[in-house]
């Protein structure tokens, strides 16, 4: 008669033996754990140190493309929103942003400077962010969510300088180039840009015999200090990747 299996000597040997290998192994693995933690030469140990730095310092650091300018992320405040603003409307979003900033300034007179706005000008909201000539060429009053009083607007941007209640779709608070002196970033959209420039093209045949040549026109004449971002979306998620909420404005 066959012995029972677990009396079998060939399968006590074959339990003996892997136990003794999973001890020993279990203590080579203890002994290499103690070791990273006693002297800090893991393999883990050296991962950490390498990724001890911030994501947004590494990705400054390593100057990741130098196409888009992304150092405004680290002149960020203590406090910090991100308004998203895809329709020009009648000047509504900069008034929050006013608004805003004013609120900070009465709850935090101390500490208000820290707070630093992230105005994301994307889709048809992109015109707002042409300087005066630049918007006269392309005739971008014609772009205007409120067609009533667009035809006032054809030699200027209208969100850009307050000048009086008559010609203007802000105040003066509100007006881009105020909410730019109270610390607000102010991004657009390049890929709205770009749908602008085909119009340039089009309005100047003679002088762009392409797109991009358009585009790169358009680009000189933003608002002194209005940065073009890949898209507008990606600059809504830049901003909260640096750490700003989210607030979009709508009409």
């Amino acid at each position: 008669m066959n012995q029972p299996e677990n009396q079998n000597p060939e399968s006590a040997n074959r339990r003996a033996f892997l136990q003794n290998a999973v001890t020993a192994g279990a203590a080579i693995a203890g002994a290499g754990l103690l070791n990273g933690c006693a002297t800090g030469k893991s393999t883990l140990g050296a991962q950490t140190v390498a990724g001890s730095a911030s994501p947004r310092a590494t990705a400054a650091a390593a100057n990741e493309s130098p196409l888009w300018d992304l150092s405004w992320q680290e002149r960020l405040g203590r406090y910090k929103m991100a308004y998203d603003v895809p329709d020009p409307q009648k000047g509504d979003a900069y008034s929050v942003i006013a608004s805003t900033i004013a609120g900070y300034k009465a709850a935090r007179p101390i500490t208000a400077k820290e707070f630093t706005p992230v105005l994301v000008l994307r889709h048809t909201a992109a015109i707002a962010a042409l300087n005066d000539g630049m918007w006269k060429r392309l005739k971008a009053h014609e772009r205007l969510t409120e067609k009533a009083t667009s035809a006032k607007f054809a030699e200027r941007n209208p969100f850009l300088v307050f000048v009086d209640r008559e010609s203007s779709f802000v105040v003066a608070e509100s007006s881009i180039s105020v909410l730019m002196a109270n610390g607000t970033t102010v991004l657009v959209c390049n890929r709205a840009l770009t749908a602008l420039s085909g119009g340039l093209r089009r309005a100047e045949p003679d002088k762009f015999k392409t797109n991009e040549e358009a585009l790169a026109e358009i680009r000189r004449n933003l608002h002194p200090g209005i940065i073009p971002m890949p898209n507008g979306l990606f600059a809504v998620a830049a901003a909260q990747d640096a750490g700003c909420g989210y607030m979009r404005i709508l009409e």
